[in-house]
């Protein structure tokens, strides 16, 4: 397996421009750096390319890509020119062959052995088929019992939130996947870093952005308040939401109001 150097994939996640380093530490040669008319716009930013990358196959750095870049080049070293798609092919072949095979020897052995090992043979093919069955009827049970533990936790968490008369009706149901309910984040394959990363992005940073919009429409809307801020414990004056004056004599009082409740506090 060659190794791949991983400086130039970090030179391009920065957006560094410069020319590799030759093979055996030989000073590279001078080169125009007049850029072809046209050339940069047919080509995306190295960062901008690097970054896609990295997101297209769920890499976390450039340190990663450089090792999926190995992997690969191992790979090409080992089946050559060989089509994949023949390679992928001549396996199945040779798979069916394998189970012909297989078959044609057991054939072969029913038909010379004793009653006595026909006997047995049938016993333990009826064991089998039994402890099969029982496997997959388990297996039954353990997935219907699952799926009413959900049905049962769904109700309870939409139960909960519907007793809740102070929770808005636009809320709830960021609150029901919040809790879980319904949610894509049960079912993704942890051990995969492409699905994590697109849940992610397509899932779980667009629901948090949904949810600050549908925040900033209920303000719009006079549909919530300005919170009021408790005093502190250092004894300073709560932040309320009073009217701002008008006029500047309107300043002044409210000015003398806020000082009197200040020192007074004192």
């Amino acid at each position: 397996m060659s190794v791949f150097d991983s400086t130039v994939v970090d030179l391009a996640a920065r957006g560094a421009t410069g020319t590799p380093p030759a093979s055996g530490g030989e000073t590279p040669p001078a080169t125009d750096d007049t850029e072809t008319p046209g050339a940069s716009d047919a080509r995306p930013a190295s960062s901008d390319l690097v970054t896609g990358i990295l997101d297209k196959h769920g890499l976390g750095s450039p340190e990663e890509l450089a090792e999926f870049i190995d992997s690969l080049v191992g790979l090409k070293g080992k089946i050559g020119d060989h089509d994949p798609e023949e390679l992928l092919k001549a396996r199945e072949t040779l798979e069916a062959y394998h189970h012909e095979w297989a078959k044609q020897e057991r054939e072969k052995l029913r038909e010379n052995e004793t009653p006595e090992d026909t006997i047995k043979r049938l016993e333990k093919e009826l064991k089998d088929e039994q402890t099969r069955k029982a496997k997959n009827e388990q297996k039954a049970k353990k997935a219907e019992s699952a799926k009413a533990a959900l049905k049962t936790y769904a109700d309870v968490v939409g139960s909960a939130i519907a007793s809740d008369s102070t929770i808005p009706a636009e809320y709830r149901p960021f609150l029901m996947e919040l809790m879980g309910v319904d949610s894509p984040v049960n079912t993704v394959n942890i051990l995969d870093r492409a699905s994590v990363r697109k849940l992610t992005k397509e899932h779980g940073i667009k629901l948090l952005k949904d949810f600050e919009q549908l925040v900033i429409k209920r303000y719009r809307d006079g549909k919530a308040e300005i919170p009021v801020v408790p005093p502190a414990a250092s004894g300073n004056p709560p932040v309320t939401g009073e009217a701002k004056p008008k006029n500047l004599n309107e300043g002044r009082q409210l000015a003398k109001a806020m000082l009197s409740r200040l020192w007074g506090n004192r």
